[in-house]
């Protein structure tokens, strides 16, 4: 399970811009810079959030694993499909419905939402 530390900055339309800390580890990283960010999400907590509270962003199980088998498996099976419907045609054909396929897929891809929750959002700490 991911476990993420973050700070809320503002609330808009239910979506919270969160700041998120870097790990305790991050500062031996090379990379260290890159693990402070901010995202938008949807809080799903008890109460009201509040902008500078502090939360723990915790990503669902499997969640991961679904937006990796989008992100990639979508593009490649349409590439694969756009290849193989036009592959009767000829090689330029087929070469040319494998970057049509691509590109569908690619295209598609943001279009589709996950199924249950992503993120379940709990509220540690409050500052005052």
């Amino acid at each position: 399970m991911i476990v993420r530390t973050g700070r809320i900055l503002t609330i808009r339309d239910g979506l919270a811009e969160v700041a998120f800390l870097p790990a305790g580890s991050c500062g031996h990283c090379i990379s260290r810079t890159a693990c402070a960010c901010t995202a938008s999400v949807r809080l799903d907590t008890a109460g009201p959030p509040v902008p500078g509270e502090t939360i723990e962003v915790v990503v669902a199980p499997g969640a991961l694993l679904r937006a990796a088998a989008l992100a990639y498996l979508v593009p490649v099976l349409g590439l694969i499909l756009g290849s193989a419907l036009l592959a009767p045609h000829g090689n330029v054909a087929a070469a040319l419905g494998a970057a049509l396929g691509l590109a569908a897929g690619l295209a598609a891809t943001p279009l589709w939402r996950p199924v249950g929750p992503v993120m379940q959002c709990y509220v540690t700490e409050t500052k005052s």
